[in-house]
């Protein structure tokens, strides 16, 4: 039988992803994936070790990203992460019988998503529109922003996430901007182009945000939408609508035209910010933010049952199913079991519906289940 300690593991980026270059259609915005690396310590008996067992989950008691099979020899994995996404993982070891072990305390990492950006144009000698960075961290840090590229004279607030300034030169100009919460970064890149005066319409859209308003309460998803119009002053009306990077429909106008412009947002963590820009013809620049809060849908115990009845004998397995609705599945359920009037726990968090429960003395039990959502991690029953 395989021996082995618990295994201790530590996350950390080996690589930023590859510079997207300029992206003309943010449809592809959200596929870059980055390097989670993970390593562990072996077993403290490795005699018999045959390799390891990977576990990969988006929810605390799921393994929906994978399960991954690791050589003996190897006692680190990079795994490809989508920013944006929490991850949870654990480790097993296995020996050569094929027997594994128990697995590791579970941890948790995440790379932030930072927005797609637009290509932008500017005028020398004016003011630009000032342009605001989005970015999402799931494990819940503090975000800051910097940059290599930026034309002369812009600026780039490392707190707030916002380019303001005037040009100072012209030129076409590589920008990267990145985002991190002090462990993870994550970047994205696009051209800035500065023009002379007189060199076409330098007057910036009119965007307006109809729904959701600022600070409503949402469930897991919302659709945004509201309005675009270039005002009449030609180069081609509005070109692009996009909410948080990803391309709107009817985000397109011609001439004096409005766009009356849509995309559905699904949410993360209580509290989002969505961005949304439009650019006009001649690259003039638009942007505005709205923050939602996000409450879980309504989820429902609809079943609690056990495959024997009432009296058993001390000593009897007894197995209790339930079932829940509504919500976000995959639910997770906690298990509780009363004696003598003190509430303990039978079965602690996890997607599993069945509680195969034994009583070691005679007396009256009460059996309850709880029920929350799936990505939810707060200790406390939502059904």
């Amino acid at each position: 039988m395989l021996r082995r300690r618990s295994l201790r593991v530590t996350i950390q980026v080996v690589a930023l992803v590859t510079s997207l270059g300029v992206l003309l259609t943010p449809t592809t915005a959200f596929a870059q994936t980055q390097n989670l690396n993970l390593s562990w310590d072996p077993p403290a008996d490795s005699d018999d070790l045959d390799g390891y067992r990977l576990y990969v989950g988006t929810t605390p008691s799921a393994q929906d990203a994978g399960v991954y099979s690791i050589p003996a020899s190897q006692i680190s994995y990079p795994f490809a992460a989508t920013p944006g996404v929490l991850y949870y993982f654990a480790v097993s070891a296995v020996n050569a019988a094929g027997v594994e072990g128990p697995r590791s305390t579970t941890v948790s990492g995440a790379i932030p998503l930072l927005s797609l950006v637009g290509n932008r144009t500017s005028t020398v000698g004016l003011p630009i529109v000032a342009v605001q960075l989005s970015a999402y961290d799931p494990d819940g840090g503090t975000v800051r922003f910097t940059h290599t590229g930026l034309p002369t004279g812009l600026v780039l607030n490392p707190t707030t996430g916002l380019i303001t300034g005037t040009p100072l030169s012209t030129g076409t100009f590589g920008v990267t901007v990145f985002a991190s919460d002090g462990v993870l970064t994550t970047s994205r890149s696009f051209d800035w182009t500065v023009r002379t005066p007189g060199s076409g319409d330098t007057t910036a859209p009119t965007l307006l945000i109809t729904t959701p308003t600022q600070g409503q309460t949402v469930l897991s998803s919302v659709t945004v939408s509201g309005t675009a119009t270039d005002s009449g002053l030609g180069d081609g009306g509005i070109v692009r609508v996009t909410v948080n990077g990803q391309l709107a429909t009817g985000g397109t106008a011609s001439g004096s035209g409005t766009a009356n412009w849509s995309r559905a947002v699904t949410l993360s963590g209580t509290s989002s910010t969505i961005l949304v820009e439009a650019v006009d013809g001649a690259g003039n620049y638009a942007s505005e933010l709205v923050t939602v809060n996000r409450t879980p849908a309504q989820i429902t115990v609809t079943s609690l049952t056990s495959n024997l009845a009432s009296p058993q004998a001390p000593g009897t397995t007894v197995r209790f199913s339930a079932s829940a609705a509504g919500g976000t599945a995959p639910y997770q359920f906690k298990w509780w079991v009363q004696s003598g009037g003190v509430w303990s726990i039978a079965q602690n968090w996890s997607t599993s519906t069945t509680l195969n429960w034994q009583p070691t003395g005679s007396g009256t039990y009460t059996i309850a289940v709880w029920a929350r959502n799936a990505g939810v991690t707060a200790d406390a029953s939502q059904a």
